[in-house]
This record gives C-alpha cells, sequence and structure tokens, in this order.
C-alpha cells in the first residue's frame, strides 16, 4: 500500500485542569480511535467542551445538575456553553472542510460507487454501514454508494485487528476511491449509531476529505499538532469558513455515542465537491 494514500497516527493524549488530571489513550498508525463515554452525555455538550479545550472521556452527569469534567471540576450547561460564547477556536479563525489534491472523478451526470461488506463483518458492523450508505445517498450526491454482495467493488469495508479504531485511505491518481475501510473488531463494543459515524468518515476519506481539523488535532484528540498538508493535499472548500468544526463527521477524533449525523459544513463540502 503506497505511503502517500495511509492516514496520519493518532497519539496519547492527556487533559489538565488546576489540581484534576484525566488520561485517556488512543491507538496510534492511521487509526481512528473512537473514546467510550460511560455515560450518556448530549453530543453538543461534548462538541462544546472539546471545542474550550477540556477533556470529555470522563464526564459524569451530576445528580444535582450539570456536569462533573475532568475529575473534579463542576459545570453546568449555562457555564458550558454560555460562559465561553466569544470563544473561537485555532487562533480566531471559524470553520472549515478540507480536500485532498486527488478527487473521485464524475465522467457522467453520476458514478456509482459500489460498496462490498465483507462476510466477516458483524451484524452491528454491517448495519452500520447500510446506515452510512443511507447518510451520503440522502444528500443527493453525483457520487451514489450501492452495497454489493459479490462480484467487483470499489470499496471493501472488512473487520482487520482487534482496537476501537478504523483506518483508509485517499484517492488515487487516476480518480478512483481509496479501496479499503479497515474496522476494529472493537467497534462491536461502541453503539451502532456510532460504527455508522466511523464509516461515514473512513469513507469521506476514501472520496477525498481530510480532518476538519488536521492542522491542530488537539481541537478534538486533546493533543498533537498539524498532520501537515502534504503530499495528500488539504485544501480549503469554498462555502466553508476556516478553521475546525467541532460537529463535523470528519473531525480526528470524537466520542462513543456521537450520532451519524453530518454537520452543516460537512453538507456543503459534499454537495461542492460532488
Amino acid at each position: 500500500m503506497s505511503t502517500n494514500r495511509k492516514m496520519r497516527n493518532l497519539c496519547r493524549i492527556a487533559f489538565m485542569l488546576a489540581a484534576c488530571t484525566a488520561l485517556t489513550f488512543m491507538t496510534s498508525c492511521k487509526k481512528e480511535e473512537v473514546r467510550d463515554q460511560g455515560a450518556t452525555i448530549p453530543d453538543e455538550v461534548i462538541n462544546r467542551l472539546q471545542v474550550i479545550g477540556l477533556g470529555t472521556d470522563d464526564i459524569q452527569v451530576d445528580p444535582e445538575g450539570g456536569y462533573l469534567v475532568e475529575g473534579c471540576l463542576h459545570m453546568t450547561e449555562e457555564q458550558i456553553f454560555e460562559q465561553f460564547t466569544d470563544l473561537t477556536v485555532d487562533g480566531g479563525t471559524e470553520l472549515e472542510q478540507y480536500r485532498t489534491y486527488n478527487l473521485v472523478s464524475v465522467p457522467g451526470s453520476t458514478r456509482t460507487i459500489r460498496v462490498r461488506g465483507s462476510t466477516n463483518l458483524s451484524t452491528k458492523m454491517s448495519n452500520a454501514l447500510n446506515t452510512a450508505i443511507a447518510r451520503y445517498n440522502s444528500e443527493g450526491l453525483k457520487l451514489v454508494f450501492q452495497r454489493v454482495t459479490s462480484g467487483s467493488y470499489d470499496i471493501l469495508v472488512r473487520r482487520n485487528g482487534t482496537s476501537t479504531g478504523a483506518s483508509a485511505g485517499f484517492p488515487t491518481s487516476g480518480g478512483n476511491p481509496y479501496n479499503t475501510v479497515n474496522l476494529g473488531s472493537g467497534l462491536n463494543n461502541i453503539q451502532e449509531n456510532t460504527v455508522a459515524r466511523v464509516i461515514m468518515h473512513e469513507m469521506g476519506h476514501c472520496i477525498g476529505f481530510r480532518h476538519t481539523d488536521w492542522f491542530n488535532r488537539s481541537l478534538s484528540c486533546g493533543t498533537g499538532g498539524s498532520e501537515g498538508a502534504d503530499p495528500y493535499g488539504a485544501v480549503n472548500i469554498p462555502g466553508t469558513p476556516t478553521g475546525n468544526d467541532a460537529s463535523s463527521v470528519m473531525r480526528a477524533c470524537f466520542s462513543n455515542g456521537q450520532a451519524p449525523t453530518w454537520s452543516n459544513y460537512d453538507r456543503t463540502a459534499l454537495n461542492y465537491l460532488y
């Protein structure tokens, strides 16, 4: 497999606030890791805490109201959403999606991308794949994703490895999607909707989407810097302002419990390219 189509690594992350410390580990070597939330926390709360730089791996719901963040910091929803209303990310920039230099070619009005699920997918993974395909097709794109069970395919989704993560690559110089999505068997231990989000994310890489926070992985992973624009390219997609989209499916890291839902800027990017 050519290295110029492989994904960048994830790093171990540590969150610190005063005397409070929460430590979470990510897998390495081009894996998109899902962090397990012990409690059910609203996605908007998790996303907001990530944007303002607080750890989200050990959030607890306070029975008397609010949340316990990073072990010893209590915050109400009002504090989470109103205390930081003027905060921006990446030194004052706004939100943007990014693409690679190579994209999937569409020679006619539409192009059918055949997606085959390996026979070793679990029922949860197989159902999640159907959901991911449906999410793409609901956008009315020039790329039409069709699940096939035999014969030739453009993208193979298979179970490979034991991690709670996944990997894929970027389109070829010939205009074809990257042909493999690997799902770690550990994904069977998280919610099916989140597995669908993982597959949406990896399929996004296959058709040319970079991480929305490629320039600063710490925005979603807690640590790490730029993945580097080259050799893949990180081209700004018109119609999406610059910076990190906290709700994007294409963030480098996200948590168990997050839904398979495009952000508004994800939709803008999808419809602009395809």
